[in-house]
């Protein structure tokens, strides 16, 4: 796999246009890698008002080619190769931003639609789930909820996702499942920047 940073200048109006449009961002990542490319997670990380410039992480399988891109001018790039090998007890400071769902039945409808989930004892119980299933144990976990995030397809179709971060350490009980995992993405709306697990011995 391949881990890309793309910087770009928070004072550049086409690079906060850029930013703010989650569908938009996609699209524009997606020209820097071949026509067929699979499973590129993207997250826009979250800027403090200290800060004069935005950052978005990428990770993909196929080797991404920035100079081919259609990015703004005054972002910067880099990409290095990712080769993680986990083992099961192994433990890792993580963050991830994801749009935690869960299909409810809504006014008698025979199949239930899938609604974000607002309260933070949901939202970690989504998580508990995730982790279950995919291979690692979360603990000591922090659960900022970002609020809403709006998207526009085109053709004008609007969408609405919800919006939370995790940060904490993670224990990894099936490296296999885990790794699969990692490469996968978490949840749901992965094609607008969530789903990406970064993941680090020290402090992200």
């Amino acid at each position: 796999m391949y881990l890309s940073r793309l910087t770009f200048p928070l004072a550049d109006a086409e690079a906060q246009r850029l930013l703010a449009e989650p569908y938009e961002m996609h699209r524009v990542l997606m020209t820097g890698f071949p026509a067929n490319a699979d499973r590129v997670l993207y997250r826009v990380e979250p800027v403090t008002h200290r800060e004069t410039r935005g950052v978005v992480l990428i990770q993909s399988f196929d080797v991404p080619d920035w100079s081919a891109a259609s990015l703004p001018p005054s972002a910067a790039a880099d990409a290095k190769e990712f080769k993680p090998e986990f083992g099961a007890g192994q433990h890792l400071r993580f963050r991830l931003r994801a749009n935690p769902t869960a299909r409810r039945k809504i006014d008698g409808a025979a199949e239930g639609k899938r609604v974000g989930l607002t309260t933070e004892g949901d939202q970690r119980a989504w998580l508990a789930r995730k982790a279950e299933h995919g291979g690692f144990r979360p603990d000591g976990v922090i659960v900022i909820d970002e609020g809403q995030v709006k998207a526009a397809k085109p053709g004008g179709h609007r969408l609405t996702f919800r919006s939370v971060r995790f940060e904490g350490v993670l224990e990894v009980t099936a490296s296999d499942r885990f790794t699969e995992t990692l490469q996968a993405g978490v949840g749901t709306a992965k094609a607008f920047g969530f789903g990406l697990l970064s993941l680090a011995r020290g402090r992200l």
